[in-house]
């Protein structure tokens, strides 16, 4: 699929193709990034740069911790056995580009600093890019208490309700589901059952382009039969023998570049399709554990305004111990307020999300699909058409005369060349 531009507002336009897969010496693969970006009236920046797959994976993982809940789009499989095979770097190739231009297309990604270093630093300046990241992952985790980044890093979305929470905040659910609560576990539900009927479709598909690639094996070796069978029978039914031959080869250049077309236009689609409800589900997995963080937080908060108020009971003499709880419950309060705005922006950011992907997915599905159908009716069209120039010159063929017959003859296997002299062998009597 060609690349897509974006524009973001009035500031930033920006256009990426990745071209001219290299595989180097080292063992990987590499792909030159060229970004046409305008900002504003300026002139045009151009970014010229090379990149590998695991620069790309580093995007997509930075892009995640950076916006929780986005729905980023899917980066192309691994395949530690295939990936040198010039098939499947083209495949990747494809792949990339459209994970790029799909960053490239989103509103809050474009714009980030790992975005813009990605398509224009050099090396260093991405390695240095690389580098402030990991820096700001630290800095960012560092307000949590540990148990409080152990909960958000371990929680599964399979115990997405709240419901299902144990420990300080057990009884944080007293609040009752929200709106949102319920948005999210429905379109987690929805989500599961289309990814499966999407895994299949795909599966389906990879189906389809394997058979139209047989249909072009066995076209060739048809093709090639008729040809000699053609060379050898001689007459108006060997010339027409030798026409079904040539037809049935150019047939099967044409099943195979079919099959190529469906590849791109039907199975990779499928399949990236099921890899962004994968995504989908990370997202919403994003907001679950934020909303069970939270939940934590404000159970651990109440726990410690307890403590505070049982110390303060204890009279004088206990100043110490009052001090000690008034400060853990002010800061319990402080990750509490934390942990609320960051459950606020995730689940702003999902809600977001969601109806951009639902959107985006609608008109892309439209899109490969119309294509799909469009490149079946010039495929059959164009095989009917091959078949039915055959028919004239089947009704053209004559039988041999009689006295032929009777002095059959047969041609040798060294004049099976249609260019090539004819030796003929004749039959005993």
């Amino acid at each position: 699929r060609a690349p897509t531009g974006h524009r973001c507002g009035a500031m930033n336009r920006f256009r990426v193709t990745v071209t001219d897969p290299e595989t180097l010496p080292a063992g990987y693969t590499q792909y030159r990034v060229v970004t046409d970006w305008e900002v504003g009236d300026a002139a045009p920046s151009r970014g010229d740069v090379f990149r590998r797959y695991t620069d790309f994976r580093w995007l997509h993982e930075t892009l995640a911790r950076g916006f929780p809940g986005a729905i980023l789009p899917p980066l192309p499989e691994k395949n530690a056995v295939r990936r040198f095979h010039p098939n499947f770097v083209e495949t990747r190739r494809r792949g990339l580009e459209r994970f790029i231009n799909r960053v490239a297309a989103h509103a809050e990604l474009s714009t980030s600093a790992p975005v813009r270093a990605f398509l224009l630093a050099d090396e260093l300046g991405l390695s240095r890019a690389k580098e402030d990241a990991r820096l700001a992952r630290r800095s960012s985790a560092s307000w949590m208490p540990q148990w409080l980044t152990g909960t958000m890093a371990s929680l599964s979305f399979a115990s997405g309700s709240s419901s299902s929470a144990s420990g300080p905040a057990a009884s944080s659910s007293r609040g009752g589901r929200t709106n949102d609560d319920v948005r999210m576990e429905t379109e987690e539900l929805r989500v599961r059952s289309l990814e499966e009927r999407a895994q299949s479709a795909a599966r389906a598909s990879a189906l389809l382009v394997r058979r139209h690639l047989e249909t072009s094996s066995a076209l060739f070796e048809l093709g090639l039969a008729f040809t000699l069978m053609g060379q050898s029978e001689g007459g108006s039914l060997g010339a027409a023998l030798q026409q079904l031959g040539r037809n049935a080869d150019q047939m099967s250049s044409a099943a195979a570049e079919h099959a190529e077309k469906e590849a791109e236009q039907l199975e990779e689609p499928l399949l990236e399709h099921a890899r962004l409800l994968d995504a989908v589900r990370f997202a919403l997995r994003e907001r679950s554990s934020r909303r069970l963080a939270h939940d934590y937080a404000q159970g651990d908060a109440e726990t410690k305004r307890n403590s505070l108020a049982t110390a303060a009971g204890l009279g004088p003499g206990h100043e110490e111990r009052v001090a000690a709880a008034r400060h853990a419950s002010e800061r319990a309060d402080d990750l509490c307020l934390r942990a609320e705005a960051e459950l606020r922006d995730v689940t702003d950011r999902v809600r977001r999300e969601l109806d951009r992907v639902r959107t985006e997915k609608t008109n892309d599905m439209r899109m490969n699909l119309t294509g799909f159908v469009q490149l079946q009716v010039a495929y059959h069209k164009h095989m009917e058409e091959r078949w039915r120039d055959m028919l004239p010159k089947l009704d053209a063929v004559k039988p041999e005369p009689a006295s032929s017959a009777a002095g059959g003859t047969l041609r040798s296997p060294q004049g099976l060349d249609a260019g090539g002299p004819q030796q003929r062998l004749r039959t005993p009597s």
